[in-house]
């Protein structure tokens, strides 16, 4: 198997790289830090929506705005060419770029659907008060969460599609930057999620001064969590990362620099596991895998809905607190043991 370090490739220069492939539209943000490019996957050639910067850690990260999406030199290479995720795909995609391989495209723009266009924020409405707050109140129904907890973090936005004269209402979470997640019901039971520019991830800071995190993937993981402890004591002694999407998870680093503890709740899926294990070379033994404890469902907000509120729980939760102080006890690290308790449930 041919050796790849993925540090190496994640320091090229993603601005000049880009231009080799012969995206040559380039506009210049910040001499030397900051251009942007015409979105390499959208037909609309004349609004500058892809961003190529270059960050304080010396690395280069870019963010397509049309669909929300962003990464790595590695990231892009695997989605222009429809490589399979995980540790292999990326392996691949590494070693093509240091081989100088082109680009194949396989993201054709007639395919590009309604939830990749460019949205705008027309106004806001505190939840469940728009003329369709019922959308939310059907949301928030079907996910088990309580219109309590749902409009402390959330409201009912406005929005509208770039060149389309359609409006819509939908529920929505605030980033950090701006932006919003927003969902929408477009047929029972069904789904529609978009996100309004700028792409960001959401932090939402403890009462008390705290270094401990927990990291979840969407805000509805969040507030499922919140749903489930809300009369927990300790809720309130945590910071939270909400990513609102992968790609987002390096952009946490800075964030992050100078926890003592780090819990991640991602999906229990190839994504997950790849943002699990980012963090966890980045950070160390003081990230803790948590999704053991919504096994076997897919995230904390389906294992939620499936499984109730914490009083039909509390044994379980009890017993996992009671495993915790063990491990302590015996003076070993939670890390070591959550991937042996994982691993014991997979292969069960």
């Amino acid at each position: 198997m041919e050796y790849v370090r993925f540090r190496d490739v994640e320091d090229i220069n993603l601005k000049d790289w880009l231009l080799k492939q012969g995206f040559t539209k380039v506009k210049v943000l910040q001499e030397g830090r900051k251009y942007a490019f015409p979105s390499l996957f959208s037909s609309d050639d004349k609004k500058w929506r892809f961003s190529v910067s270059l960050l304080d850690n010396g690395r280069w990260e870019w963010c397509d705005h049309t669909i929300g999406k962003g990464g790595n030199i590695i990231d892009l290479f695997m989605m222009l060419n429809s490589l399979p995720s995980g540790i292999e795909g990326r392996r691949q995609a590494a070693i093509s770029i240091l081989k100088g391989e082109r680009i194949t495209p396989s993201v054709k723009q007639e395919e590009i659907t309604l939830q990749n266009h460019a949205i705008s924020v027309l106004e806001t409405f505190p939840l469940f008060t728009s003329e369709k707050g019922f959308i939310s109140e059907n949301l928030c129904k079907q996910r088990r969460i309580s219109k309590d907890i749902a409009s402390r973090f959330c409201v009912d936005v406005k929005y509208q599609y770039a060149d389309l004269n359609f409006q819509y209402i939908g529920m929505g979470f605030k980033n950090d930057r701006g932006g919003y997640e927003i969902r929408n019901t477009l047929k029972r039971k069904e789904y529609n999620k978009v996100g309004c520019s700028p792409k960001w991830f959401t932090t939402i800071k403890s009462s008390v001064p705290s270094a401990k995190f927990i990291i979840f993937e969407g805000f509805f993981d969040f507030l499922s969590f919140v749903e489930y402890y809300q009369k927990e004591l300790w809720l309130s002694r945590f910071n939270y990362i909400v990513l609102n999407t992968t790609a987002m998870a390096r952009h946490t680093f800075e964030v992050l620099r100078g926890a003592t503890e780090i819990n991640t709740f991602l999906d229990s899926d190839n994504a997950g596991d790849e943002v699990t294990e980012l963090y966890q070379s980045e950070f160390g033994e003081i990230v803790h895998d948590k999704r053991f404890f919504f096994h076997p469902y897919n995230d904390f907000n389906e294992f939620f809905q499936k499984e109730g509120c914490i009083e039909t729980n509390k044994s379980v939760r009890l017993s996992y607190l009671s495993e915790l102080k063990r491990q302590f006890q015996e003076g070993l690290t939670g890390r070591a043991r959550e991937r042996e308790r994982v691993n014991q449930i997979k292969r069960a």
